[in-house]
């Protein structure tokens, strides 16, 4: 059953074979080739459109809180999409860490946000880009203006 449930999901095109450490190079080859070299090209099946993306704001107030909490997000290549890698980049330079553009303008140079960053999620059918920012409420206007 266990074997059934795999050689219907991994297929040549799909999977990633590694290995580290002292072993001999010619013999890992071989083995590997005895056992996938007969596997077939083949497709596992986990094919599913993108969900529909409904864009919104939502805003909760509570007065008696000093801190804002902003959130935006955009849609982002899927994990597996040939374009994902410029994904990756653009979440390090525009909010990665603290040498991330967002961290050095916004919170270091501005002085607008306590927390500024940015998180990239990609899934198997979208992904999303977001920021996130934590701010005071006298300085939530500006930040969303600068930005």
């Amino acid at each position: 059953m266990v074997s059934e449930f795999y050689g219907q999901r991994f297929y040549p095109g799909n999977m990633i074979i590694a290995a580290a450490g002292n072993l001999k190079h010619k013999q890992f080859l071989d083995m590997i080739r005895e056992h996938f070299e007969p596997m077939k090209p083949g497709s596992n099946g986990h094919v599913s459109t993108a969900p529909k993306i409904v864009p919104r704001i939502t805003m909760r107030n509570k007065k008696a809180l000093e801190q804002v909490q902003l959130c935006v997000g955009v849609p982002a290549y899927p994990i597996a999409h040939e374009k994902r890698f410029v994904c990756y980049v653009l979440n390090t330079v525009l909010g990665g860490g603290m040498s991330s553009r967002l961290f050095q303008n916004i919170r270091e140079k501005q002085g607008l946000a306590y927390s500024i960053y940015s998180d990239l999620n990609p899934y198997r059918d979208t992904g999303c880009l977001s920021v996130y920012a934590g701010t005071s409420r006298e300085s939530a206007v500006k930040l969303v203006n600068r930005s």
